[in-house]
């Protein structure tokens, strides 16, 4: 069995979150949404996504899925300010 390690920090800072979010993780988020969303076609929601980050994949489910409804959180309330405050 392998070892679970946990990640250190919880994007603690506004600078963190920004920086994370600045990262490119377009590619990944696309083919993780398009295979989330073969493998349920049918899916409306509500889906739950615990550790959210900055909410990339959330946002990236709904464009890849008009009738989907995404519930985001995360214990980093730097990331879901970033979140908010970028995209709207």
């Amino acid at each position: 069995m392998l070892p679970r390690v946990l990640e250190p920090e919880v994007m603690d800072t506004p600078d963190e979150a920004r920086d994370y979010d600045a990262m490119d993780h377009s590619a990944v988020n696309r083919a993780f949404a398009a295979d989330f969303l073969s493998l349920h076609p049918s899916a409306r929601g509500p889906v739950l996504d615990v550790g959210t980050g900055t909410a990339l994949i959330p946002i990236e489910l709904c464009r890849q899925s008009a009738t989907l409804t995404v519930v985001a959180v995360d214990l980093a309330e730097h990331g879901i300010e970033t979140a908010i405050s970028v995209r709207t």
